[in-house]
Formats: C-alpha cells, sequence, structure tokens
C-alpha cells in the first residue's frame, strides 16, 4: 500500500495523494515477481486527500475479503497446465509492505509521532525514546494487540473510540479479519523509503547540497 502525487511528486506546485494497493505472488522468482504484468493492482485509493486512518479499512476491507474467502473455501480452476483435470487453489495474504505513516495507518497502530504509543512494538514512550535497555520497554504481544482492536471495534462512539485508540495505540484493521494474520510480525515497512527516500536524499540535498544554486556554491568557494 503506497500513496503518492499524481502531479509528478514535485515538492513544490500542486499537491494531491492517490493511493495504490498492489500484490505480487511470492510463489514467482523474485527476478520477475515485480514486473508490472505480474503485479495485481487490486484497488485505488482516490484523492485528494489521505483518508483518515478509521476509514482506509473501507478500501482495504474489499482486497482482505478476497483472500479471505481464498484462505477458507478455496478456488477452484477447472483447467491448468499442470493439473488437466482441475486444481484447488488456496491464497494468503503473508505481508504488508508500506513505508512508516502507511504501514501504522493500514495496520490499525497509531502514528510514529504518537507521545505514548509511537513504537509498534513495544510500550516505550516518545519521551524515552534514548532508553537503550531493551528490558525495560515491555514488548507488545500479538494476542494483546488483537484484544485492543476488537475492543476498538465494540466501542460506539467517536470520542470514546478516540480515548481508546489514544491508551492503547491500537485500532481496528481490516487485515485482522484474516485468521493467521499476526499484526506485529505480517507488517513490514519498505526499506525504499527509508533508505532512498529518507537517508540518501537526506544526504544529497543537505550534505552534498544537490538543491544548492550553482551561484550560492561558487560563492562558498571563493
Amino acid at each position: 500500500v503506497d500513496w503518492y502525487n499524481p502531479f509528478f511528486n514535485k515538492s513544490a506546485g500542486k499537491t494531491a495523494s492517490v493511493g495504490s494497493v498492489a500484490a505480487t505472488c511470492l510463489n514467482l522468482p523474485p527476478s520477475f515477481r515485480h514486473r508490472p504484468e505480474y503485479v495485481y493492482l487490486a484497488a485505488i485509493i482516490p484523492g485528494p486527500k489521505e483518508p483518515p486512518g478509521d476509514r482506509v479499512n473501507g478500501y482495504l476491507e474489499i482486497v482482505v475479503e478476497q483472500f479471505k474467502q481464498s484462505y477458507e473455501h478455496g478456488t477452484f480452476f477447472s483447467k491448468t497446465f499442470l493439473h488437466p483435470n482441475g486444481v484447488l487453489e488456496r491464497s494468503i495474504l503473508a505481508l504488508l509492505i508500506a513505508d512508516l505513516p502507511g504501514a501504522r495507518k493500514c495496520g490499525g497502530m497509531s502514528s510514529y509521532s504518537s507521545k505514548k504509543n509511537f513504537c509498534s512494538t513495544c510500550y516505550l514512550p516518545l519521551d524515552d525514546i534514548n532508553n537503550l535497555d531493551i528490558t525495560s520497554w515491555g514488548r507488545r504481544e500479538s494476542d494483546t494487540f488483537r484484544m485492543h482492536a476488537l475492543q476498538w471495534k465494540a466501542t460506539e462512539g467517536i470520542g470514546a473510540r478516540k480515548k481508546l485508540f489514544k491508551d492503547n495505540g491500537v485500532r481496528w484493521s481490516a487485515f485482522l479479519s484474516l485468521p493467521y494474520w499476526d499484526p506485529l510480525k505480517a507488517v513490514i515497512i519498505d526499506g525504499m523509503h527509508n533508505l532512498f527516500l529518507g537517508l540518501c536524499a537526506f544526504h544529497c540535498r543537505i550534505f552534498l547540497e544537490i538543491d544548492v544554486p550553482t551561484v550560492t556554491v561558487l560563492d562558498r568557494l571563493r
């Protein structure tokens, strides 16, 4: 799941955000698993703004339900190359891959800027982020996560849900309807956003000053 600017991702000018939900088949060899002809574009989340965290489920549920039915009941293909008499196929969603904001939103977790629940795997508060004693962090458990998500889902009223989300850092996610889904292990942060768009971009733009006009750079060298 990822959002992008349809106006060529420029830093200045028109701003908008449109989301895409795509799936790749892990049974395919990695060499062509991500080729466009093998990528399943499952849904488009329309803009011009990203939906809030409690509204994104409306788009994800349509996709998740397809895989839930496939896992529980299977899909029968009348004929394939290896099975001329037909074969029953089952599919699962193995991973949710997104950037950090998208992973938190789609995974039913609070934002990385949350003071109380900035981490998705432990209970360390943001004010104590420099604490390097791992034993004091308090590891989150999948069963507790699912319990809090169900509690949020069963609660009526916007105010009551906001309070639960603030306290626990968990809301219901469409992926939790999958019986095999582990909300703490199945959510993967895309390295491209962290390395290429994050660290590398910061290094090039700030330290190498690629964004600085040529005249300014020449004045500094004189």
